[in-house]
């Protein structure tokens, strides 16, 4: 199995790109982050 290592940048841009859906469904956005942090494994 391939391990994952998530760069500094990249852990950010998740945030951001979280905070940015969340503005207008915070669920949604925990959705689709859960979905791209599911799909490292």
């Amino acid at each position: 199995m391939v391990q994952l290592n998530w760069t500094e940048q990249a852990a950010n841009d998740l945030i951001n790109i979280r905070g940015f859906i969340a503005q207008d469904s915070p669920k949604y956005a925990a959705i689709h982050v859960n979905r791209i942090k599911q799909k490292q494994g």
